[in-house]
């Protein structure tokens, strides 16, 4: 009954674009489409690449006709909504990320008033610099509908228990990273968060684990190098511990430390399938960031998805111009997301990676990406080396009695 009632959706609520651009038309389509993941990841390409280039397309419109730091800059380019119609939405000027981090550019690149920003959230890299990023009360709320659907979508998780290795919202509220798994944490009956006021107990972590065994399915979730942690702890300790058969191992927050180091992911999924006993296609990785609206969650054959309303675009780290399409070469990404209106989403980020696979064997359809390594020169940026660096130094004057 359900997949009958999914193949009669209105398509043409998401295809057909306005003749002109009407805001409300375009939050209508915007929601409709955030709020059926699943149907869209299982369109056919073309009918999906309408729907996210007819939004994409009306966002530019948007913010071209709104935002008069962004028009200056397409102008400059030569770039308009005429010509972007008639060469495609690859063409549209994207932001280099670093004026997140600006205080002479953060403020204009906001095409609604500063005193209509509802949300602001942060991140901060290994300079000690904070990227900021602000939302609207409607690019919230798109955010909060977003996240649910793809949760849902690619994890499947309605219940269970969360063990959250990281702070709570109410001790980091505008951390980027833990605002993002506070969405998931939504959908669970219960959750515990782990690190209070950057302070950790790995035994406390295992008790957790223990007092809610055959109660409900158990999920962890944090950084990568928080759980790596408890993987040590557990290790060193030679506890026996396994989850459930349904238990989820989910990671946001990039795989760098803030010293520099990389946690191996193959490593690292080992430890968690030896010490946890969750298998491999359990252990899910998020690519996010605070400016963008983009969550790339794993599906169960560890491929990494773009939502299928944002496109990514690859361009040759040496040759700008020059678009990256072959599977496997690396490129440096650049972000198109229309659903927010706080500011245009159209960003260059500091990222390279490549294009794993056109076609996933998990049967949706979308973009794939794989993180590889930021640019030359660019400083190790996310929530998480953050996070790691206020928990050491916290340690270390504890240790010293301050």
């Amino acid at each position: 009954m359900s997949e009958n009632k999914s193949q009669q959706k209105p398509e043409s609520f998401l295809e057909e674009a306005p003749s002109s651009f009407e805001l409300q038309s375009y939050l209508f389509r915007v929601r409709t489409a955030i709020s059926n993941a699943g149907y869209l990841l299982r369109l056919d390409r073309e009918k999906q690449d309408n729907i996210r280039n007819n939004l994409i397309f009306d966002s530019f419109t948007y913010h071209y006709l709104n935002n008069g730091f962004y028009r200056d800059l397409c102008n400059d380019r030569k770039v308009s909504p005429e010509n972007v119609r008639e060469e495609g939405v690859e063409n549209i000027p994207v932001i280099p990320v670093n004026m997140f981090k600006n205080p002479e550019y953060s403020h204009l690149l906001l095409t609604m008033a500063e005193e209509k920003m509802e949300m602001e959230l942060f991140s901060t890299g290994t300079s000690g610099v904070t990227s900021i990023a602000k939302r609207d009360r409607e690019s919230a709320y798109s955010l909060g509908l977003m996240l649910t659907g793809l949760y849902t979508e690619f994890l499947g998780i309605i219940r269970g228990f969360g063990l959250f290795l990281c702070p709570s919202i109410a001790e980091a509220p505008g951390m980027g990273m833990v605002k993002g798994l506070n969405f998931l944490s939504g959908l669970l009956d219960d959750r515990s968060y782990l690190v209070r006021r950057y302070e950790f107990s790995a035994e406390e972590a295992i008790n957790t684990l223990k007092d809610w065994e055959k109660r409900l399915t158990r999920h962890i979730v944090g950084p990568p190098f928080m759980i790596n942690r408890l993987l040590r702890y557990i290790k060193d300790n030679n506890i026996k511990i396994e989850l459930d058969e349904k238990s989820y191992i989910i990671m946001m927050g990039g795989w760098k430390k803030y010293t520099g180091e990389e946690i191996s992911r193959e490593a690292f999924n080992q430890s968690c399938m030896g010490s946890l006993g969750v298998e491999s296609h359990r252990i899910r990785d998020i690519y996010a960031m605070v400016e963008s609206n983009l969550f790339a969650i794993e599906c169960e054959k560890n491929i990494k998805h773009i939502p299928p309303w944002i496109r990514i675009v690859m361009r040759d780290p040496d040759d700008p111009q020059r678009i990256v399409r072959n599977i496997g070469e690396s490129g440096r990404i650049s972000i198109l997301d229309p659903t927010n209106l706080s500011y245009p989403c159209f960003i260059e980020t500091e990222d390279v990676g490549h294009i794993p696979v056109d076609a996933c064997s998990c049967q949706r359809i979308s973009q794939t990406m794989a993180f590889e390594t930021r640019i030359s020169g660019a400083e190790v940026g996310c929530c998480a080396i953050n996070l790691e660096r206020y928990m050491d130094e916290n340690e270390m004057l504890r240790s010293c009695g301050l």
